[in-house]
Protein backbone atom coordinates (compact mmCIF):
# COMPACT_ATOMS: atom_id res chain seq x y z
CA UNK A 1 0.00 0.00 0.00
CA UNK A 2 1.13 3.52 -1.48
CA UNK A 3 0.92 5.58 1.83
CA UNK A 4 -0.39 9.31 0.70
CA UNK A 5 -0.46 11.10 4.35
CA UNK A 6 -0.56 9.56 7.64
CA UNK A 7 -0.49 11.77 10.84
CA UNK A 8 -0.05 8.39 12.91
CA UNK A 9 3.76 7.36 14.11
CA UNK A 10 5.74 5.36 11.78
CA UNK A 11 4.87 1.96 13.88
CA UNK A 12 0.58 3.33 13.52
CA UNK A 13 1.61 3.74 10.11
CA UNK A 14 2.92 0.39 9.39
CA UNK A 15 -0.37 -1.29 11.02
CA UNK A 16 -2.77 0.24 8.34
CA UNK A 17 -0.62 -0.35 5.34
CA UNK A 18 -0.61 -4.45 6.73
CA UNK A 19 -4.08 -4.89 7.48
CA UNK A 20 -6.27 -1.46 7.85
CA UNK A 21 -9.21 -3.68 9.43
CA UNK A 22 -7.05 -5.67 12.04
CA UNK A 23 -6.05 -4.64 15.95
CA UNK A 24 -9.36 -3.21 17.92
CA UNK A 25 -11.15 -2.13 15.19
CA UNK A 26 -15.00 -2.81 15.53
CA UNK A 27 -17.19 -3.16 12.32
CA UNK A 28 -19.83 0.13 12.16
CA UNK A 29 -20.93 -0.59 8.64
CA UNK A 30 -20.98 0.33 5.25
CA UNK A 31 -22.29 1.04 1.99
CA UNK A 32 -22.66 -0.64 -1.65
CA UNK A 33 -19.04 -0.05 -2.09
CA UNK A 34 -17.43 0.84 1.52
CA UNK A 35 -16.73 -0.91 5.00
CA UNK A 36 -16.16 1.07 7.78
CA UNK A 37 -14.50 0.14 11.26
CA UNK A 38 -14.65 2.01 14.46
CA UNK A 39 -10.96 2.86 15.27
CA UNK A 40 -10.10 3.90 19.01
CA UNK A 41 -13.25 6.42 20.48
CA UNK A 42 -13.33 9.26 18.17
CA UNK A 43 -11.66 7.72 14.24
CA UNK A 44 -13.04 5.16 11.68
CA UNK A 45 -11.39 3.39 9.50
CA UNK A 46 -13.33 3.36 6.09
CA UNK A 47 -11.88 0.67 3.03
CA UNK A 48 -12.90 1.34 -0.25
CA UNK A 49 -12.13 -2.05 -2.69
CA UNK A 50 -12.70 -2.08 -6.90
CA UNK A 51 -15.70 -3.82 -7.83
CA UNK A 52 -17.10 -4.50 -10.95
CA UNK A 53 -19.08 -1.98 -12.07
CA UNK A 54 -17.39 0.55 -9.21
CA UNK A 55 -14.39 2.24 -9.45
CA UNK A 56 -12.46 3.76 -6.04
CA UNK A 57 -10.25 5.74 -7.72
CA UNK A 58 -13.42 9.25 -7.19
CA UNK A 59 -13.14 8.11 -3.78
CA UNK A 60 -9.29 8.48 -3.77
CA UNK A 61 -9.70 12.45 -5.19
CA UNK A 62 -12.31 12.94 -2.87
CA UNK A 63 -10.11 12.27 0.35
CA UNK A 64 -7.06 14.48 -1.53
CA UNK A 65 -9.71 16.99 -1.64
CA UNK A 66 -10.59 16.81 1.73
CA UNK A 67 -6.75 16.80 2.99
CA UNK A 68 -6.22 19.51 0.75
CA UNK A 69 -9.53 22.03 1.96
CA UNK A 70 -9.49 24.07 4.91
CA UNK A 71 -13.46 24.03 4.85
CA UNK A 72 -15.14 22.89 8.25
CA UNK A 73 -17.46 21.01 5.91
CA UNK A 74 -15.29 18.12 5.19
CA UNK A 75 -14.01 15.19 7.00
CA UNK A 76 -10.70 15.31 8.81
CA UNK A 77 -8.09 13.39 7.49
CA UNK A 78 -5.73 11.12 9.49
CA UNK A 79 -4.34 8.11 6.93
CA UNK A 80 -4.73 7.65 3.45
CA UNK A 81 -3.22 4.77 1.60
CA UNK A 82 -3.94 3.48 -1.91
CA UNK A 83 -2.99 -0.09 -2.99
CA UNK A 84 -3.06 -0.14 -7.16
CA UNK A 85 -2.59 -3.01 -9.67
CA UNK A 86 -0.26 -3.74 -12.40
CA UNK A 87 -1.35 -1.17 -14.49
CA UNK A 88 -1.64 1.51 -11.90
CA UNK A 89 -5.38 1.39 -11.22
CA UNK A 90 -6.47 2.47 -8.13
CA UNK A 91 -8.06 -1.25 -6.42
CA UNK A 92 -8.13 -0.32 -2.62
CA UNK A 93 -8.58 3.21 -0.56
CA UNK A 94 -7.83 3.15 3.09
CA UNK A 95 -8.84 6.29 4.90
CA UNK A 96 -9.01 6.85 8.47
CA UNK A 97 -10.44 10.08 9.37
CA UNK A 98 -12.79 11.35 12.42
CA UNK A 99 -15.86 9.92 13.70
CA UNK A 100 -19.20 11.71 12.76
CA UNK A 101 -22.67 12.15 14.09
CA UNK A 102 -25.62 10.71 11.99
CA UNK A 103 -27.15 14.20 11.18
CA UNK A 104 -30.79 12.82 10.83
CA UNK A 105 -33.39 11.76 8.00
CA UNK A 106 -34.65 15.53 8.59
CA UNK A 107 -31.61 16.60 5.80
CA UNK A 108 -32.88 14.06 3.24
CA UNK A 109 -34.68 16.44 0.80
CA UNK A 110 -32.12 19.09 2.23
CA UNK A 111 -29.07 16.87 0.99
CA UNK A 112 -30.27 16.55 -2.59
CA UNK A 113 -30.90 20.32 -2.83
CA UNK A 114 -27.34 21.00 -1.24
CA UNK A 115 -26.02 18.95 -3.36
CA UNK A 116 -27.35 20.74 -6.80
CA UNK A 117 -26.21 23.89 -5.56
CA UNK A 118 -22.84 22.68 -4.74
CA UNK A 119 -22.51 21.21 -8.39
CA UNK A 120 -23.53 24.74 -9.63
CA UNK A 121 -26.56 23.22 -10.87
CA UNK A 122 -29.08 25.37 -9.32
CA UNK A 123 -28.38 28.76 -7.52
CA UNK A 124 -29.01 29.50 -3.62
CA UNK A 125 -32.08 31.47 -4.72
CA UNK A 126 -33.49 28.22 -5.82
CA UNK A 127 -33.05 25.78 -3.25
CA UNK A 128 -33.21 27.95 0.11
CA UNK A 129 -36.74 27.51 0.29
CA UNK A 130 -36.49 23.86 0.38
CA UNK A 131 -33.60 23.44 2.84
CA UNK A 132 -34.59 22.68 6.54
CA UNK A 133 -33.62 25.66 8.62
CA UNK A 134 -31.36 23.48 10.40
CA UNK A 135 -29.48 23.09 7.50
CA UNK A 136 -29.30 26.49 7.27
CA UNK A 137 -28.12 26.97 10.60
CA UNK A 138 -25.06 24.33 10.50
CA UNK A 139 -24.24 24.39 6.74
CA UNK A 140 -24.72 28.36 5.94
CA UNK A 141 -24.61 30.02 2.47
CA UNK A 142 -21.53 31.31 3.16
CA UNK A 143 -19.61 28.22 3.80
CA UNK A 144 -21.62 26.38 1.07
CA UNK A 145 -20.59 29.10 -1.25
CA UNK A 146 -17.09 29.11 -0.19
CA UNK A 147 -17.19 25.18 -0.68
CA UNK A 148 -19.27 25.13 -4.03
CA UNK A 149 -16.19 27.64 -5.54
CA UNK A 150 -13.69 25.38 -4.18
CA UNK A 151 -15.11 22.26 -5.85
CA UNK A 152 -15.56 23.93 -9.42
CA UNK A 153 -12.10 23.28 -9.91
CA UNK A 154 -11.44 20.05 -8.39
CA UNK A 155 -13.07 18.02 -11.34
CA UNK A 156 -15.04 15.70 -8.67
CA UNK A 157 -18.59 15.69 -9.21
CA UNK A 158 -21.10 14.31 -6.48
CA UNK A 159 -23.81 11.87 -6.86
CA UNK A 160 -24.86 10.61 -3.68
CA UNK A 161 -25.77 13.25 -1.20
CA UNK A 162 -28.35 11.50 0.84
CA UNK A 163 -29.23 12.14 4.17
CA UNK A 164 -26.65 9.11 5.19
CA UNK A 165 -23.60 10.84 3.83
CA UNK A 166 -24.15 14.41 5.68
CA UNK A 167 -23.09 13.85 9.42
CA UNK A 168 -22.38 16.09 12.08
CA UNK A 169 -19.03 17.06 14.04
CA UNK A 170 -19.81 16.54 17.32
CA UNK A 171 -17.33 19.35 18.76
CA UNK A 172 -18.79 22.05 17.21
CA UNK A 173 -22.24 21.28 15.74
CA UNK A 174 -20.82 21.83 11.74
CA UNK A 175 -22.59 19.79 9.16
CA UNK A 176 -19.98 17.82 7.35
CA UNK A 177 -19.85 15.90 3.65
CA UNK A 178 -18.68 12.44 4.18
CA UNK A 179 -19.22 10.43 0.84
CA UNK A 180 -20.63 12.12 -1.75
CA UNK A 181 -19.46 9.82 -4.62
CA UNK A 182 -20.84 6.22 -5.65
Amino acid sequence: MEVIHSKFSKSVTQRFVKDPTRGGTRYLGGGCTARVFQYGQNKVVRVQEWRQDYDPADHLRWAEFCLKSRSKHVPKIFFLGVERDVNDKVTKVVTVLERLGYAGAQFEDSAWAMESYLMGWDEWSCISERLHPKMKEVFPYGAAKRLRAKLKGSGLEFNDLHDENWMIRKSDGRLVITDPIC
